[in-house]
């Protein structure tokens, strides 16, 4: 044979390997393809099927007996390409062939007079090789490893290298690979049933092979995912993905074409289409060459909307990814280049700035309405229509949720969007388009209905106000039962139940007396939604229609027990009762899928404490129905469940670690925990510290990087998180970095107190209709149900902070008014009046309270309050008070006390200097006369100019890890506009800005260790206040970062005490607490009333006896301080010096 009739013989030799490839792919395709979907198949498919050997057909058989069948129906569906008999006969002679397999020479001879020797030599050469098979996976990976094995022996030179070949090889690479997919598939489920259900791999490699052989087409592949609805769900996802990234970039182009297909298939869950669309595409991202910017930024862009719409995940953290890709996408398009990319970049950056939680919700507003309004300069009516119309669409609802500016000139902006929008988007030519501009016009009604009813003017009386507003309640209603007759539930449910829950709020908010036909028709629409929203599959969706029915069945009850208003029975038909747990159960399912959903949520607990915020009303409105129906233990554990949810998670997660026993060394084990401890803080810091220049909203370039470069780094962290979680699975698979937090049961709670104890806990209501907001006291004892005190004067107490806020604490008299007003609006007498009857019933003595306060109510000093007897309210328990900001961290304080022991190690900051506060004169002989009353060998103090940051964290850490007690003498800030950045104040350092020389709260989150702590003492200004703007009550200060750090109990002061009142108190603190035999559960409390109470009634001749027991090298300040006192003009020497409330209530206890 000559040379060139080699190289043609070895072409062919190629040739037909491709062949048998192809043809071994198409069987695949066979076993997987149903009698629904023929057109998947190939074009080539008849000449396929003519030429297919025997042999191949034996082995299917034997994998598959109904192959026959599979084979010739489908055929018969391909519209007449192969005909009935043709097909029968073939099939016959080829079952023919089958039954007569066992002589291979006999088989050779048929495929000689075939013609197909030639064309099947290679692949009879390696089927005669191959083995029989026990599985298809087995005879796959068998029969392509021998079949590469054969292409491979070629010489290089005759191995065609053009892409269309290099396809081929690769459909050969995922035949091979098929058995280690299934193995892969099998191993990553932890589940049984999906374990043993091989066929997602199979999938995997069936969608390979159609998308290398140019299948791309929606034709081609819609129909194999409809066969196969029931694989596509997370776990194909994981398959999915690892089977991508392993054949990149070979496969780029396919998985980009995939992508964009399996993100708009309309069948399935959604859900889990854009994950496997979100997969592919980030998948191909790290592939694309440097100099690829414009398909680099257009990927971008396609995983901005991924993203933007995605409904898995932390919504938040979705929203800032898709913002991400949007901007980094702009980096790259400019209008002079790209214009209808960057339009679209622009338009898909508004849309994520409307739904975005970080930052302030105005800011984001006004840059979606400057990125909608750069879209429109591309998109014309009269050169791209739908796109103008579309973007006009969103840029009115833009303006339906703009705050700047007046809400009227912005509802009219909406409306001529829409109507604009609706010269494209007709019934005829867009009907979906045009519906879901209805429902939006509908919106702009409904809020333009409720501007006409509440504007009150003296030329608009009641009645032409009702008649405008009930005629925009007719547009409103129209519009939306226009856009069901094109969103119906057949065809559009997800529209349809949004339609739903917009006439359920229609009816609700424009009632107009109208309340019989409000209420039923709310309750209709709101239950007509929740066929469409289930838990599972429209979970934001699912509360909100049970919120609605909650509020609904409420008003029913409402008006139903109101003899002026006669109740149509028929047409609510429910009684009282009924009505009245309906709204109960309503409001408590729909806190039970808040809860879910706000446990999933990753991106930070500022973006929980929103979320929180929003469906803070739930809580509300189920505390309230619960007191209607009785349900005492019920409405204390729902007010549990609102309050300072971010601390407790924390608290909780900081203390989840793997088994020991999974580790064979201890220091193997430490070193896990201490990494794990150290991602927690980080992560946490990094998400506060996004969160905070998100907020300032910066639009210059360099901002922009900040907030990429935090992003990028939090990301990093992330991932190692992530990847240290899977090293310890594989030693503690039940492991997790998070976990539920239960919420504290009612018994819980009285089990927690003593039987002297009550627990008083405010709850302030603000969501009822019918009557004005409330304030509610639960007194909680020991060995009685809970006794509940209700207050309308919710108002009142607003109004009387807002002007408390305004006058600080003084020694004037105005100070003491105030306190007398918060007393009375507070009810406190008759709350002392309950805990005596309680306690008489008892046979015993209240000698001890808890006070959990709600909202502005932390920021007071209760213990202070005046009683109608004369006495403040601490006087009426004789060991004390202490607060806490929930029952919940009541109990987490009380078992972080139960593991600590020693009261010795003293860590103190004295006076740092210099500060931008100046010197503190008392601080000195403070801390100095508290070290006596410790071990000074074991005990640290950084004084004035050594008290910096950097001692503090670094060169004085582990002494600061090992006390018993740390005390801070300094100054301290409360920042009401950004509360992560309140402060210690510590010494200016030289190599230090002023902004980071201070210990913040975000440092104590992140930098703290006092897992041996059992006192933090803050003699600082404003150490105790808190976040009173929090609608959630999340517990946001300094003594909730020292709470976290692992100190059981925080004492803090409200206000700005004066320096040597608060000296002279601390050092009797100390000394008193010192005295004590034991620190248990209200020790502290009770020695700080006992030290203000010393404090309150010490005189001036008191005070010099007491400065003759101090040290003598420390009398110098004091007594100069002391003669200035004797030297003052109506000082009354034997008269207290410090009984106001400024001097000494400023300081509560905290925790334990």
């Amino acid at each position: 044979m000559t040379r060139s009739h080699k190289a043609h013989a070895s072409a062919r030799n190629f040739e037909q390997a491709e062949r048998a490839i192809q043809i071994n792919a198409l069987l695949l395709a066979f076993k997987y393809a149903s009698l629904g979907t023929p057109m998947w198949l190939p074009d080539n498919f008849v000449e396929l099927i003519q030429t297919m050997p025997c042999a191949f057909m034996a082995f299917w058989l034997k994998a598959d007996p109904n192959l026959l069948k599979h084979i010739g129906a489908i055929a018969l569906l391909r519209n007449g390409r192969l005909d009935q008999e043709t097909v029968e006969s073939y099939l016959s002679g080829v079952q023919g062939r089958w039954n007569g397999r066992g002589n291979i020479k006999k088989e050779e001879e048929l495929f000689q007079q075939e013609g197909l020797t030639a064309l099947f030599t290679l692949p009879w050469k390696v089927i005669k090789d191959a083995k029989l098979p026990n599985s298809f996976s087995e005879w796959v990976n068998n029969f392509t490893t021998l079949l590469l094995n054969e292409v491979n022996e070629l010489p290089p030179s005759q191995k065609p290298e053009d892409i269309e070949r290099n396809k081929t090889y690769l459909v050969a690479k995922i035949l091979g690979r098929s058995k280690t997919i299934l193995k892969e598939s099998s191993r990553k489920s932890n589940h049984p049933v999906v374990a043993a259900d091989k066929n997602y791999g199979e999938l995997v490699v069936v969608l390979f092979v159609n998308l290398m052989m140019e299948k791309k087409d929606e034709q081609s592949i819609y129909p194999l995912l409809l066969a196969h609805l029931d694989k596509l769900d997370q776990h194909f996802v994981e398959i999915w993905r690892t089977a991508v990234v392993e054949d990149m970039p070979a496969c780029m182009e396919a998985v980009w074409h995939f992508s964009q297909l399996i993100a708009k298939f309309p069948h399935g869950s959604r859900a889990i289409n854009l994950e496997i669309a979100l997969a592919g595409y980030e998948s191909i991202l790290p592939f694309l060459s440097a100099d690829s910017a414009q398909i680099n930024a257009g990927l971008k862009t396609m995983l901005g909307d991924l993203y933007r719409c995605r409904v898995l995940g932390d919504r938040a953290a979705n929203v800032e990814t898709a913002i991400r890709y949007y901007e980094e996408s702009l980096d790259v398009f400019t209008h002079e280049s790209s214009a209808k990319l960057w339009a679209e970049a622009n338009l898909g950056l508004g849309l994520s700035l409307c739904a975005r939680t970080f930052g302030k919700p105005a800011d984001n507003i006004e840059r979606a309405l400057q990125n909608l309004k750069s879209a429109l300069t591309v998109f014309s009516f009269e050169e791209s229509p739908e796109a103008w119309a579309e973007c006009l669409r969103w840029l009115g609802n833009v303006y339906c949720d703009r705050r700047v500016g007046k809400k009227k000139s912005n509802l009219e902006q909406a409306l001529y969007c829409y109507n604009e929008a609706l010269r494209v988007q007709t019934r005829h030519t867009h009907p979906v388009q045009w519906a879901t501009l209805q429902n939006s016009l509908g919106d702009v009604y409904l809020d333009v209905a409720q501007i006409a009813f509440f504007q009150n003017s003296e030329d608009d009386p009641a009645p032409s106000r009702y008649s405008l507003t009930r005629n925009y309640r007719k547009h409103t209603i129209g519009h939306y039962e226009a856009a069901l007759t094109v969103l119906t539930h057949e065809a559009f449910p997800e529209y349809w139940a949004d339609i739903q829950l917009n006439l359920g709020l229609t009816y609700y908010l424009l009632d107009l007396n109208d309340w019989v036909e409000s209420i039923d028709r709310q309750i209709f629409h709101y239950s007509q939604a929740l066929q469409v929203f289930t838990r599972e599959a429209f979970a934001h969706k699912y509360v909100k229609a049970h919120a609605g029915l909650g509020i609904a069945y409420r008003n029913a009850d409402y008006y139903q027990i109101k003899p002026s208003q006669p109740l149509n029975q028929n047409s609510v038909n429910e009684s009282a009762d009924s009505l009245i747990s309906r709204s109960y159960q309503s409001f408590t399912t729909a806190i039970e899928v808040v809860e879910t959903l706000r446990r999933d949520i990753t991106s930070g607990d500022e973006v929980k404490h929103k979320f929180a915020e929003k469906w803070n009303p739930l809580y509300e409105n189920a505390v309230e129905t619960a007191l209607e129906l009785g349900k005492l233990a019920e409405a204390v554990e729902y007010i549990e469940r609102s309050k300072a949810r971010n601390l407790v998670e924390l608290l909780t997660h900081k203390s989840l670690f793997p088994k020991r026993d999974r580790y064979s060394h201890s220091k193997q084990y430490e070193t896990v925990c201490e990494q794990l401890e150290q991602f927690r803080r980080t992560i946490l810091a990094k998400q506060r510290t996004l969160a905070s220049v998100l907020r300032d909203q910066g639009d210059e370039r360099s901002h922009h990087l900040y907030v990429n470069e935090l992003r990028q780094e939090l990301d990093r962290l992330q991932q190692r998180q992530a990847d240290l979680l899977r090293s310890i699975n594989l030693r503690d698979p039940s492991f997790k970095f998070t976990q539920e937090v239960a919420p504290i049961p009612f018994n819980q709670i009285r089990e927690r107190i003593d039987d002297t104890t009550t627990i008083v806990e405010w709850f302030v209501t603000d969501t009822s209709v019918h009557t004005p907001d409330r304030m509610l006291a639960f007194l909680i004892s020991r060995d009685s149900q809970p006794v509940v005190l209700c207050s309308e004067q919710a108002d009142q107490l607003k109004n009387l902070y807002r002007k408390y806020q305004k006058c600080p604490p003084t020694s004037s008299e105005d100070f003491e008014n105030n306190l007398q007003k918060f007393s009375e609006i507070l009810q406190i007498d008759q709350i002392c009046s309950e805990i005596e009857k309680i306690f008489e019933k008892q046979g015993r003595i209240c000698d001890r309270l808890i006070l959990i306060p709600h909202r502005q109510l932390h920021l007071l000093p209760l213990h202070a309050l005046p009683c109608a007897d004369g006495k403040l309210l601490i006087d009426r328990f004789a060991k004390g008070i202490s607060y806490a900001p929930s029952c919940q961290l009541l109990q987490m304080a009380q078992e972080q006390a139960r593991h600590r022991s020693g009261f010795d190690r003293l860590f103190a900051i004295q006076n740092p200097y210099p500060t931008d506060k100046g010197t503190l004169l008392s601080s000195q002989l403070e801390v100095t006369q508290i070290l006596q009353d410790f071990d000074t060998d074991s005990s640290t103090v950084l004084a004035e100019q050594e008290a910096t940051m950097t001692n503090l964290m670094v060169s004085q850490q582990e002494p600061l890890n090992l006390a018993h007690c740390v005390h801070f003498s300094c100054h301290g800030e409360f920042d009401a506009q950004a509360p992560l950045q309140s402060r210690l104040y510590l010494a200016n350092s030289e190599n230090q800005s002023d902004s980071s020389c201070d210990l913040t709260l975000e440092d104590i989150f992140e930098k703290l260790d006092l897992s041996h702590c059992r006192l933090v003492t803050l003699a600082a200004c404003e150490s105790g206040m808190t976040d009173a703007s929090s609608l959630s009550d999340e517990y946001i200060g300094l003594p909730s970062g020292f709470l976290y750090s692992g100190s059981p109990t925080v004492v803090s002061s409200l206000w700005r005490a004066p320096d040597w009142a608060t000296a002279l108190l601390m050092i009797q603190f100390y000394k008193r607490l010192k005295q004590a035999r034991e620190i248990e559960f209200g020790t502290i409390a009770t020695v700080l009333k006992e030290s203000q109470n010393w404090l309150r009634q010490i005189t001036l001749e008191g005070l010099e006896q007491f400065v003759e027991e101090l040290n003598p090298e420390l009398r110098g300040r004091l007594e100069r301080y002391l003669k200035k006192k004797r030297e003052s003009i109506g000082i009354d020497h034997s008269q207290p010096l410090y009984c106001h409330p400024y001097y000494w209530a400023a300081f509560t206890a905290i925790g334990f």
